[in-house]
């Protein structure tokens, strides 16, 4: 097993403590795209803050990489109710607009394969323009290997003059339309789509993890690194030339307070 924080020494990164220890089960690099995605499995859960932290620092060492993923797998034990605000941070990633619907919201069982989201504030027809229930069951699925079925209940509805829920339904319908009209663009550049799919896919290397000296090979070309190639860091815990002083690792909040403006 390669420790999460193992493979980053070098570039003197530190991490939050439930993700230092985490296993990590792979690294892929796309270098058409300068993507690396790293897939581990930590023994606790990791607050989606540290998990942006990480993101950023790691795109910030001298490895070349201008788009990283961090992409975590738990054990289904893991998974807690009061997970659901940290949830829905990492979900407002790909829905900004969910700020505000789900203030004060609570998530609670409803039976052996039911989640049922307890509303505060009205918006269940904007969550489900959203298509948020089936977003979030299929986020706990990927987290945690766990299948539920999400239903919404408490103060459901808001005014029907309400300015702000108008607008961000009015969002939401224009978004979907926009995906709609993306779906039927592939129609007609599908051959072309899948062509420059299957070429992006050769590029993508998986990275080889040992417990030798060469933890991570640097196979990105980055623009800070004078002759690109592969990287050969001296022994374990030894620092890359010129990686600037160590980046510390400061606390988020509270993974379990419910989701805020």
């Amino acid at each position: 097993m390669i420790r999460f924080d193992k493979v980053f020494s070098q570039y003197g990164i530190e991490f939050a403590p439930e993700l230092s220890g985490a296993a990590v089960s792979s690294v892929r690099v796309n270098k058409n795209e300068r993507a690396l995605v790293i897939e581990a499995q930590p023994d606790v859960y990791v607050p989606f803050c540290a998990v942006k932290a990480a993101r950023a620092a790691i795109a910030s060492a001298d490895i070349g990489a201008e788009r990283v993923s961090v992409e975590l797998k738990y054990k289904p034990d893991v998974f807690e109710l009061s997970l659901f605000g940290d949830l829905v941070e990492e979900l407002k990633e790909d829905t900004p607009s969910l700020n505000g619907t789900l203030n004060d919201a609570a998530l609670e069982k409803a039976g052996d394969k039911t989640l049922r989201v307890s509303l505060a504030h009205g918006g269940i027809a904007l969550l489900k323009a959203q298509e948020f229930d089936t977003a979030l069951s299929e986020l706990i699925n990927k987290r945690f290997g766990l299948s539920y079925n999400i239903i919404f209940d408490g103060v459901t509805e808001l005014s029907a003059d309400d300015t702000e829920y108008k607008e961000s339904l009015s969002n939401a319908q224009k978004k979907i339309e926009r995906e709609k009209l993306d779906e039927l663009t592939s129609l007609f550049s599908g051959e072309e789509k899948t062509s420059t799919k299957a070429e992006s896919e050769k590029l993508i290397t998986e990275i080889e993890l040992r417990k030798d000296n060469y933890l991570f090979p640097q196979i990105i070309p980055s623009p800070k690194t004078a002759s690109p190639g592969w990287f050969r860091p001296g022994l374990s815990g030894s620092r890359v030339p010129g990686a600037g002083p160590p980046r510390r690792w400061t606390p988020c909040r509270d993974f379990s307070s419910p989701p805020r403006r």
